[in-house]
């Protein structure tokens, strides 16, 4: 019996979006030129680091969109992964912990784009010790999982969180 690959999470919060313009519903903001870079220079870093998501999962608000799909891009992969799930907006850690939970067990590496403060929430649900207090925009945490698949994700399930910081550039 051969042993299978561990299950890799990356949590992303989205790229820095455009001040809130009164005329703009918060759904709508989209990606500024730093938050652009930011997903295209997180994108490039996490595939030096080998890493591929073939599932990504995003809030549908606009800026978590662009900035998965610039990740993507940025990464080489192909959009076909990518799933806007409504439910993720503004997302609390149970919610988020479902979507993953969710997720088909072939899946190796699952990428979660998401808004603050839930995904830093997320992140410390699933290592206490080594999350980041917060993240930066355009910040991941990169989650190696003890359980054997996604339906299997619990509190604590992390056995390596390695931070990813949000860089422009």
């Amino acid at each position: 019996m051969t042993e299978r690959a561990p299950l890799t999470l990356v949590l992303v919060r989205h790229g820095r979006a455009e001040g809130n313009d009164p005329r703009l519903p918060d759904f709508e903001r989209r990606l500024d030129a730093r938050g652009r870079a930011e997903a295209a220079s997180l994108g490039r870093r996490l595939r030096a680091r080998g890493l591929a998501a073939p599932w990504v999962l995003a809030s549908p608000a606009r800026r978590t969109r662009e900035t998965a799909q610039l990740l993507l891009e940025s990464m080489g992969a192909s959009a076909e992964g990518l799933r806007t799930l409504p439910q993720l907006y503004l997302a609390g850690t149970e919610t988020l912990a479902d979507a993953v939970r969710a997720v088909d067990g072939a899946a190796r590496t699952l990428m979660v784009v998401s808004h603050n403060p839930g995904i830093s929430e997320f992140a410390r649900w699933l290592s206490p010790a080594a999350a980041p207090a917060g993240f930066a925009t355009g910040e991941a945490c990169v989650a190696t999982l003890s359980c054997a698949d996604w339906s299997g994700l619990g509190a604590g399930a992390a056995r390596a969180l390695a931070s990813e910081p949000g860089q422009a550039g």
